[in-house]
């Protein structure tokens, strides 16, 4: 069962990253270096794992329980691969919800929104924290991405809508 988890989680990740990879072909060329990048690792390494489990299981023997080589631990045959298949379930949503929100909103906005709902539905409860961690990030991806590389992000609709 396991096995079947991974799989899911790793074609989950695939898809992900195709449909980021997918969605900054409305980018501008200049803005659309990074998320490409981005996007395609994350599809690449879903991708790598995927196809992993099945080599693995191609080339997997049953062995005698204590014969593995893990030095007596083992995971139990019926353990979850989540802790929460809801949880995973609402973070996957959001996770589109944020690609589809950088192209509709702007980067700026859907960051803002994304990184504190995401870490309030996985149980973080620190608001200063959870304030810092997303200025923290905000702010390093502009000082990152704007300032050093030059790179303009996806326009911010609300401050289009101002002037």
């Amino acid at each position: 069962m396991t096995l079947t988890y991974d799989r899911l989680g790793y074609l989950a990740v695939l898809l992900l990253g195709l449909g980021a990879l997918w969605m900054t072909f409305g980018f501008p060329a200049e803005s659309a270096i990074f998320p490409r990048i981005v996007a395609g690792v994350l599809a690449a390494m879903g991708g790598l794992h995927l196809l992993s489990t099945f080599v693995a299981q191609m080339g997997r023997k049953e062995e005698a329980v204590g014969d593995d080589g893990s030095g007596g631990y083992q995971l139990e045959r019926g353990a979850a691969f989540f802790d929460s298949p809801a949880r995973f379930a609402i973070i996957f949503v959001l996770s589109v919800a944020y690609c589809v929100g950088i192209a509709a909103a702007g980067y700026y906005t859907s960051t803002l929104l994304f990184i504190p709902v995401s870490l309030i539905v996985l149980g973080y409860r620190k608001p200063v924290a959870v304030v810092l961690a997303t200025a923290g990030y905000v702010v390093v991806t502009w000082l990152v991405i704007s300032v050093l590389f030059g790179r303009p992000l996806p326009p911010e609709r609300i401050l289009q809508l101002f002037g």
